[in-house]
């Protein structure tokens, strides 16, 4: 590759915030090449001459690993909007109960009240309060 090799055009990759997975095929066979793959978390180090077995097995496996965190990232998204969704519900319900306290104020503010609660699709808008407060019942 004019200009760097496959490890500085990883590192640089890395400093730009790419994110890849990496596969190094090579013809160095040196310890120091392979070491500094490893700091650079390259996903596996493979020699020249190829084995094409070794490399579709290396290619397989790493195509395992990116569904499987993907799925995984899926899945945690989905436990986090579930739980937003059902601490909000909580909060309206302790709201409306007037069961809030200081520390449970705090609490609701800190988990739910992020930039997503002020989305147009939320149906109210949480209330902030920063000091006590009773609600009364007018006639």
């Amino acid at each position: 590759m004019p200009g760097y090799n496959g490890l500085e055009l990883i590192s640089l990759l890395l400093e730009r915030g790419i994110d890849c997975n990496y596969i190094i095929l090579t013809g160095y066979n040196e310890f120091k090449y392979a070491q500094q793959a490893v700091r650079l978390g390259v996903s596996d180090y493979i020699l020249k001459p190829i084995d094409y077995t070794l490399l579709l097995t290396t290619l397989n496996e790493l195509k395992e690993d990116i569904l499987y965190a993907t799925s995984l990232h899926r899945k945690i998204n989905d436990l986090e909007t579930e739980k937003k969704e059902l601490l909000l519900e909580q909060y309206y319900n302790d709201l409306v109960n007037c069961n809030l306290s200081s520390h449970g104020s705090i609490y609701y503010d800190k988990t739910i009240l992020s930039e997503d609660a002020f989305a147009p699709q939320m149906p109210a808008l949480p209330l902030i309060a920063s000091h006590p407060f009773t609600i009364r019942k007018t006639t």
